[in-house]
């Protein structure tokens, strides 16, 4: 999963805005390489830092 630069300010974004629930579609990813588990986990524990419950949906 190679996620294009656009999204990880819109991510961030969403975690500054102290949403209490996110949720990831990530139902038309056919692929995730490191990089991209490696920026889900780092997604999941500055949610999890900020109180916000992090949903991956397939």
């Amino acid at each position: 999963m190679r996620l294009p630069p656009v999204f990880r300010p819109q991510l961030k974004e969403l975690l500054s805005r102290e949403a209490s629930f996110i949720v990831l579609d990530l139902s038309g990813v056919s692929f995730c390489d490191s990089a991209g588990l490696n920026m889900l986990i780092g997604l999941w524990r500055q949610a999890n830092e900020s109180g916000t419950v992090l949903v991956l949906v397939t």
